[in-house]
This record gives structure tokens, C-alpha cells and sequence, in this order.
């Protein structure tokens, strides 16, 4: 499983359009309020602050502090997180960004929006903070907005943080 797991790695960063460093993940938290991970590697490897981290199933958070030998990632279910994003099949375009349940959630979404159970979500590159095209999650429910002006969804992650071992860090 291993040789598998790091095969998959080499080939997302054969695939990935930017420069990417392979880390290893050295410690977790999961506290609901700001969850994290802690990576082996940090600004002598290169690593730069912000700079987003992706495995082969998709986006896992970007980094938030680095240190001379080790960084820390701030994940995508964390509520000071937001990600631009887009349904891959309607091109509807939102915002990602955790919530204190520790769900993820599809935010600014039209009420006549056509999106559905199943969509899936990819970040959509308009900040330039996080390449086009990055799977995030798939919608699981799709909510009216307590408002009535609008929808949101709330999305499965796309990677499953837990069972993290080895990230890709691009360029920011």
C-alpha cells in the first residue's frame, strides 16, 4: 500500500502544472474550532506561507505558518478557510469554506441554482492562491439559505484528513 500511496504521489506531481515538494505529515489536531497537520519540511525545503497542499484525491488545506524544518497547514474544513470554487458540471461558482460543525460548505449559491447531490466541487483558480481544477469535495445536501435569497451546500471532502501520510506542496 505504501508503494501505492507514493506512486500516486509521483504521478500527481508529474501531473500538476506547478512546481510541487512531496512532505510528510508529522502530527494532527482535529480540534473542531481550527483543525490542522503538521508537515516535515518547511522554508529550508522551499515552503512558502499560503502555498496550497493537495494530495491525489484533492485539496487539503493550504500552510499557514512555516518553520525552518517543519510547517503547518490550515485544512479545508476550517472556518477561517475559504476556497473560490466551482461545480464542475454547471460552472456555478461559490465559495468553500469550513464551519464550526467541521463540515465544509458551498456559500453564495443563487436560489435558482442548478446545483445537485453528487456535483462535485473543484477549486475554480480566481486568486490564484490555488490551481484550477482541484477536486474539494462532493455535494451532499443543498440547503435554502434561512434568508430565502440564496442556497448553500454542504460537501464531503474530497480527502479524508485522518488518513493522511504524505502531501504535495505547490507554489502559492
Amino acid at each position: 500500500s505504501e508503494n501505492e500511496r507514493l506512486r500516486n504521489l509521483l504521478d500527481l506531481k508529474q501531473r500538476v502544472p506547478f512546481r510541487t515538494i512531496t512532505a510528510l505529515v508529522i502530527g494532527k489536531d482535529f480540534n473542531a474550532l481550527r483543525p490542522y497537520i503538521i508537515l516535515y519540511k518547511g522554508r529550508a525545503a522551499g515552503i512558502k506561507k499560503y502555498a496550497p497542499v493537495l494530495t491525489p484525491l484533492g485539496l487539503v488545506g493550504k500552510v499557514l505558518e512555516v518553520g525552518r524544518y517543519s510547517s503547518k497547514v490550515i485544512l479545508i474544513n476550517d472556518p477561517d478557510l475559504s476556497v473560490p470554487a466551482l461545480n464542475a458540471r454547471t460552472m456555478e461558482q461559490g465559495l468553500v469554506s469550513g464551519s464550526l460543525d467541521g463540515r465544509c460548505k458551498l456559500r453564495f449559491l443563487d436560489l435558482a441554482s442548478d446545483i445537485k447531490e453528487g456535483d462535485l466541487i473543484v477549486t475554480s483558480g480566481l486568486n490564484k492562491s490555488y490551481p484550477e481544477g482541484i477536486l474539494i469535495g462532493t455535494v451532499k445536501l443543498v440547503v435554502k439559505e434561512s434568508s430565502g435569497l440564496g442556497k448553500f451546500a454542504i460537501l464531503e471532502p474530497a480527502v479524508k484528513i485522518s488518513s493522511l501520510e504524505d502531501v504535495l506542496i505547490g507554489e502559492p
